[in-house]
């Protein structure tokens, strides 16, 4: 992390800076390259549920178009 990077202070409740800490520890990593993973994972995981909706949209299309070709005709259709 080079130290030109922005800078701010960041004032979190006692237990989540245990859970930091600890996190950290566990991954044998700084608490401050703990933080940037977790808050690039928090956005990436946030930009992929973003897209779900879409691809629900999508399928659902599919299917109800899949289903319409599958339906017997109805009486006097032919």
């Amino acid at each position: 992390m080079s130290r030109s990077h922005p800078q701010f202070h960041l004032r979190i409740p006692p237990d989540l800076d245990e859970a930091i800490r600890k996190s950290a520890n566990e991954r044998q990593i700084s608490v401050t390259a703990e933080l940037i993973r977790r808050v690039r994972q928090s956005l990436e995981s946030e930009l992929l549920l973003e897209k779900i909706p879409k691809s629900l949209n999508g399928i659902n299309d599919k299917l109800d178009r899949l289903l319409a070709m599958s339906e017997p005709p109805v009486d006097g259709e032919d």
